[in-house]
């Protein structure tokens, strides 16, 4: 085989055929590269939310979204390779209607978008992509799951977190219902500020909030220095 190299590409051996192929390298980093695990569902759009909530907030953004087909068997039959050529053909265009669809026009968020379509094992390529464009973040959805069901489903997302090179930020929907925020402290009355000040802060309450009460008066905790006042609870 030649030793003539082409520029701006490499020679790989091709694990399907067991041949030499030149292929193209990458471009070299141009900005803050981020990949996006991306599908045709709800996990995949939180991802792309987030890099463009990111891409809002810095003008160097370069959004990597890669779709990756699952590799789950070794073969070589006619039908299966077609199939795949024929997804890598097609999947491209879907990817960039879907996008464009759900987001609009992305060059308003002031960053460039490349899609990727990918065969493999989901979690190594999404981290090979990675490695490629040396990417600085790495965003993924999840569906989620607890139990059971996330240990039938696998966790793309949870493998990155433990094997990726880079920060992973995992995207999912902001949901805080049935949840209750913590208790506000009770202002304090104005009657408590002159017991407290007339006693130079040896008396804390008034005379309504120092009696017994069934249920524990709320407080916060504040220290203040100004005016002369010592350190005290409010």
């Amino acid at each position: 085989m030649s030793d003539t190299k082409i520029p701006g590409s490499e020679t790989v051996i091709d694990e399907t055929f067991g041949v030499a192929i030149t292929r193209s390298l990458p471009p070299p980093p141009s900005g803050y590269n981020v990949v996006v695990g991306v599908d045709f569902d709800a996990t995949g759009d939180h991802a792309m939310a987030e890099a463009l909530r990111l891409a809002d907030a810095r003008d160097d953004v370069e959004i990597h979204a890669v779709y990756v087909i699952s590799k789950n068997v070794e073969t070589i039959r006619a039908d299966i390779l077609a199939k795949r050529t024929t997804e890598l053909e097609d999947i491209p265009a879907k990817l960039r209607k879907h996008i464009e669809t759900r987001f609009g026009d992305i060059s308003k968020h002031h960053a460039r978008l490349v899609l990727h379509v990918r065969v493999g094992e989901p979690t190594a390529a999404i981290h090979q992509l990675a490695v490629d464009i040396d990417a600085e973040l790495i965003i993924v959805g999840t569906h989620g799951r607890k139990g059971l069901r996330k240990l039938a489903l696998g966790s793309v997302a949870q493998k990155l977190l433990e094997d990726a090179r880079c920060p992973v930020l995992v995207a999912r929907p902001r949901d805080y219902s049935g949840l209750e925020k913590t208790a506000r402290p009770e202002p304090l009355c104005p009657d408590c500020a002159r017991a407290r000040t007339e006693s130079d802060g040896a008396k804390q309450w008034c005379d309504w909030h120092a009696r017994p009460h069934i249920r524990a008066h709320a407080i916060g905790y504040h220290e203040y220095m100004a005016g002369g006042r010592s350190p005290g609870i409010v």
